[in-house]
């Protein structure tokens, strides 16, 4: 039996055109795998600002459950993900309907998608495709991404005071309609203010500490899905994490 109104699949996409086939590909799978639980599905491509061919790919695509939302200029990924939510929100997504957020790279294997659901089914609020569990991990990845990503994850833990989790920055998430539509309630038309790839771990703070429920299911992060270079910049990411610290423990200290 159906037991969502609506699955939303929302992609953020910058100059992908190496990964659109991929992605498009998956798409078929992704519908598959949900057939069951959905009553409609949608995919949502936010284009923040690509000069490629991005956009004329999936505008090629033909699908009427195929929506591109185009970005001027290049805002980052944090951008992306608010106007996706500000767009389903304004759209009028229900609470017990799901939001699938996915890489834009290929990189989000839909394997792992049963599992997600299933925990959706039972109540939890957002559920994240972690690589720090067992049975999870990281396939052809850089070892300094590797290393960032575990450096970030400990200072969460350490400066917040936010245990439990064991990944903080992994796109691929599903979060329900009820838990999105609590925090814009709470966060008004800025659900995410982080621009860049800290975002996810905003995300994160601001839901743990209006206890939402969070789980995580095992997920292989396997690069060799993907072509082309990674948007994210070290450094930059890096002092991002850093203010995005600052600004939570200060609230914390406040509070």
């Amino acid at each position: 039996m159906k037991t969502q109104n609506k699955i939303y699949f929302v992609f953020p996409v910058y100059n992908e055109s190496l990964n659109i086939p991929r992605v498009i590909q998956d798409l078929v799978r992704l519908e598959e795998i949900v057939a069951k639980e959905a009553n409609e599905t949608q995919f949502i491509f936010i284009d923040d600002g690509s000069t490629d061919d991005t956009v004329a790919q999936l505008n090629q695509v033909g699908r009427q459950n195929l929506k591109v939302i185009s970005h001027p200029q290049n805002q980052g990924p944090g951008a992306a993900f608010q106007t996706a939510f500000s767009y389903l929100i304004e759209n009028g997504m229900q609470p017990d309907d799901l939001v699938i957020t996915l890489e834009g790279d290929a990189t989000s294997d839909p394997a792992v998608l049963v599992r997600m659901i299933n925990r959706a089914s039972e109540g939890d609020d957002i559920i994240l495709a972690s690589p720090y569990l067992y049975g999870g991990g990281f396939s052809a990845v850089e070892s300094y991404r590797i290393l960032l990503s575990h450096v970030a994850n400990f200072l969460f833990k350490l400066i917040l005071n936010i245990h439990g989790l064991a990944t903080f920055s992994c796109f691929f998430r599903i979060y329900r309609g009820s838990a999105l539509l609590k925090l814009n309630s709470l966060y008004p038309n800025s659900i995410v203010t982080s621009k860049g790839f800290d975002c996810a771990a905003e995300i994160i703070v601001k839901s743990v500490r209006n206890k939402l429920a969070i789980s995580e299911v095992p997920f292989m992060v396997d690069w060799s899905r993907r072509k082309g270079r990674s948007k994210m910049k070290i450094v930059k990411t890096t002092v991002a994490y850093f203010k995005l610290f600052y600004k939570f423990s200060l609230q914390k200290s406040k509070a």
